[in-house]
């Protein structure tokens, strides 16, 4: 997921650049452009702000109680769930 969360944020940026330069070169948005233009990006805040929040309670230690075994999987399983290369981070 984290590969594929960089490459989309890197396309968001490199279009958002190109659309910059059009726009400096003269190219204009009308009213309703501009207001689907705002309207997708909202969206986009809204499924970012979602997926950290997930995130975020993803890498807590689970509740698995006070065994020994689980004293030694709480934490592995929180860190595996933030570890960038594997998790959701």
């Amino acid at each position: 997921m984290p590969e594929a969360f960089f490459a989309g944020m890197q396309g968001i940026s490199d279009s958002a650049a190109s659309f910059s330069a059009s726009v400096a070169a003269g190219v204009g948005v009308n009213e309703s452009g501009g207001e689907a233009l705002i309207k997708a990006i909202d969206r986009m805040l809204k499924g970012v702000d979602k997926a950290l929040r997930k995130s975020e309670v993803l890498s807590q230690e689970p509740p698995l109680g006070t065994t020994p075994a689980a004293q030694v999987y709480k934490p592995f399983l929180a860190s595996i769930a933030a570890d960038p290369a594997q998790g959701s981070r």
